[in-house]
């Protein structure tokens, strides 16, 4: 076993020991595993996918007698944009845990979702989107970044941080 796997299991060790077993967002005890995503099952079960048919370039629900207009001023080449659920309830808790809670772990708990969606292929490479300066700052880390790592693990594919620049700070 590698060091680092050593390493993060003993630091998930003193965490439980520190920290009761529950998940994060419905706070029911949950029993420790491997994996000890910190949200459950049945919250995770609780998600809505994004229903059939899609849009190909974003990925959003389309009407099968309507052209999609949410992405019609996108670029040319980007497309195969996927969500793996709406972003409501207990969906949204877990995203904005990670996202402004500093609760970094919980990206484990959200990729289970994202395992079945359509782009998550063997020879896929993972780009997470990179944040501002003044955000990651503030933040202190990259929630996209944590995502596709931790997808990247539980799908054996590699993450390329490099590969996205941002070059100016957007707006929220």
């Amino acid at each position: 076993m590698p060091l680092w796997t050593e390493t993060l299991a003993a630091l998930r060790g003193a965490e439980r020991w520190l920290l009761p077993a529950e998940c994060l967002l419905c706070r029911a005890a949950v029993h420790t595993a491997p994996d000890d995503p910190l949200i459950c099952s049945l919250c995770r079960s609780r998600w809505n996918p994004i229903p059939d048919p899609v849009c190909d370039r974003c990925g959003q629900p389309l009407d099968r007698d309507l052209e999609c207009r949410i992405c019609e001023g996108w670029p040319a080449g980007f497309r195969g944009v996927r969500s793996a659920v709406w972003l409501s309830g207990t969906a949204r808790d877990a995203v904005h845990a990670l996202k402004y809670n500093g609760w970094r772990r919980a990206a484990e708990g959200i990729v289970p979702v994202m395992t079945k969606l359509e782009p998550v292929r063997n020879g896929s490479i993972l780009v997470p989107i990179p944040l501002g300066a003044a955000r990651r700052r503030e933040r202190g880390y990259n929630q996209s970044a944590e995502l596709a790592r931790a997808l990247g693990r539980l799908v054996s594919l590699p993450v390329d941080e490099a590969r996205l620049e941002r070059r100016r700070e957007t707006a929220r």
